[in-house]
């Protein structure tokens, strides 16, 4: 299994030995019922591995006000910056996303350049992440607790995601929340792939690979080709800026490429050694995607690798990643 799958996964499972652990006793109960393998697996699937909140997440969140937001009944802990009480009536807002077992704070690199520019940003942690209560939630779940804070905030400018966040982002839309424009960073495109690498990674049998998907269909109260995004994103008319790593270990760059093949009015902007997190605080990702979100465009055109970086480092020694 892949180090995203994995993040897929109850947290004790988390390091090497208890993974084997965990796939051993998957294998026993596959041999004696693949109904009671499936059951095993489902849970690990859709249990989100929860991680302590770094010091600049902290910090952030000291200049946040608290926002009162449920979804479903459930209570959120959701964060808004940049309100002006000034402003008399509606405020542009952008709503940042965050990915599987991630919190909404991991985007926060991009509250300042938004703030600047007077927006209102608003982030969350979705059920079973973060701050937020609850043990397990699927995509369709996040999807929807998406659309439920949009229509409670809106009308919404943009959406900003990141990975697992960006498919979620795909299915609200397609369920009828609007917005403005959208930006995936590192977007999990091909949610039928993880689970076929999840399955393939446990060695499940074929019959507990079979229940597993009926289960998931259940838990997500629809079938994977409603959820996929190269099913959903042909049919989008939200203009999509798409940012994506080259070296991105846990979401691979072709993800990144087919979404821009797949959606109209797209476009790509490719970063290099940033990976799959650290592309969120750079100065100048948070630039790009700041520029989009507000005009609708960006001036960047080039790869930003980390040549390029160095470069802009060098003619601007006051520059410094966003979220360090």
């Amino acid at each position: 299994m892949s180090k995203e799958d994995l993040h897929m996964a109850d947290p004790r499972i988390e390091n090497r030995a208890n993974v084997l652990l965990f796939k051993w006793a998957i294998d026993l109960a596959d041999r004696v019922s693949p109904s009671l393998a499936s059951e095993l697996a489902l849970r690990a699937f859709l249990t989100p591995q929860r991680s302590p909140r770094p010091e600049r997440e902290r910090h952030l969140l000291t200049g946040a006000r608290a926002l009162p937001i449920s979804a479903g009944g459930v209570p959120l802990a959701a964060w808004s910056w940049g309100e002006d009480p000034d402003k008399d009536g509606w405020q542009p807002t952008v709503l940042l996303v965050h990915g599987w077992a991630g919190r909404g704070a991991q985007l926060g690199g991009l509250v300042a350049p938004l703030v600047a520019r007077g927006r209102r940003v608003v982030t969350w942690d979705a059920p079973a992440h973060g701050d937020s209560p609850g043990r397990t939630t699927t995509l369709a779940s996040m999807a929807d607790v998406l659309r439920s804070v949009a229509d409670r905030l809106g009308p919404i400018e943009a959406v900003v995601a990141h990975s697992f966040g960006g498919a979620a982002t795909t299915i609200a839309l397609a369920r009828g929340m609007s917005v403005d424009r959208a930006v995936y960073v590192a977007p999990l495109f091909t949610i039928g792939a993880t689970v076929d690498r999840f399955v393939t990674g446990l060695n499940l049998s074929r019959a507990a690979a079979m229940q597993l998907e009926h289960a998931l269909a259940h838990a997500n109260m629809a079938r994977r080709d409603d959820l996929e995004g190269r099913r959903l994103a042909p049919a989008m008319t939200t203009p999509l800026l798409v940012v994506h790593d080259r070296d991105d270990k846990e979401v691979p760059y072709a993800e990144g490429v087919a979404t821009v093949r797949r959606w109209p009015n797209a476009r790509l902007l490719t970063t290099g050694g940033l990976g799959h997190r650290r592309v969120l605080g750079d100065a100048d990702v948070a630039a790009a995607v700041a520029e989009f979100v507000t005009r609708g465009d960006t001036s960047i055109e080039v790869v930003l690798d980390d040549a390029v970086r160095l470069e802009r480092e060098l003619a601007d020694r006051d520059r410094r990643s966003v979220g360090s």
